[in-house]
């Protein structure tokens, strides 16, 4: 642990982000004093590579007896951070699976059968992921794992612009508030320079998801089979077979 530390928080590992009304030159100063003892270290690529298409579905069943729902994760592969695509990922995640509003929420969670269901889309340095979330009844599980396939099987096959836009309109909302948020907008700024070595303003993110289209949803939909070969991981009263 030690080792890991020292390798993924040296010197020549880390970014300080500041923004706002800074006075730079008491940062520099500040910096300085308090980090100039901290030691570079060689380190080791950390991008990893691999194949996006899974080679297998896997399924693992937790058993917890004390609760009263079940709860899934399913999750299949999507674009990293490297790609540009990630901004569309996004968008189409909240089309599907939005906490509100969303063709999850409308089939499953407004008409009762599942307590929770939602679709997130997440990127990481090497690798991006959609994840599916969804509680329920233990005796619903399978079933209503079976209609979300069904659900993004019908995406495939046409999204309409209203809900294209009222999507695109949260995620636009989403982002420049959490522009307003110190902590969420320096680790984003951390991340896209430490990771990539480029700045991206908040004004960047609003073009870029203002140039999506439905066209580009229908792509990634394509491009990432969110139907096909998924890890799933179950928790709740089920048993294992």
């Amino acid at each position: 642990m030690r080792s890991y530390h020292e390798e993924r928080y040296s010197a020549d590992n880390l970014v300080l982000a500041a923004s706002g009304a800074v006075d730079f030159d008491s940062l520099m100063a500040s910096a300085r004093q308090l980090c100039s003892p901290w030691q570079s270290v060689s380190h080791c690529n950390r991008k990893v590579s691999f194949s996006t298409t899974p080679s297998k579905a896997i399924t693992d069943i937790i058993t917890r007896d004390q609760a009263a729902l079940e709860y899934a994760v399913r999750m299949t592969p999507g674009p990293a951070e490297d790609n540009s695509d990630r901004f569309a990922a996004k968008l189409l995640a909240v089309v599907l699976g939005d906490d509100s509003g969303s063709r999850l929420y409308w089939d499953l969670v407004d008409s009762g059968k599942a307590e929770h269901a939602a679709c997130h889309h997440h990127d990481f340095l090497d690798a991006g992921v959609f994840v599916t979330q969804l509680s329920c009844e233990p005796e619903a599980t399978q079933a209503l794992l079976d209609r979300v396939i069904e659900i993004y099987e019908a995406a495939t096959k046409g999204l309409t612009d209203s809900e294209v836009d009222q999507a695109r309109n949260k995620l636009l909302s989403r982002v420049v508030l959490a522009g307003e948020r110190p902590r969420q907008r320096l680790f984003s700024l951390g991340l896209e320079w430490s990771h990539l070595g480029r700045y991206r303003s908040v004004g960047d993110d609003l073009a870029t998801l203002d140039t999506i289209s439905r066209e580009d949803l229908h792509r990634i939909l394509c491009e990432w089979q969110l139907t096909e070969l998924s890890t799933t991981v179950l928790a709740g009263p089920l048993q294992k077979d």
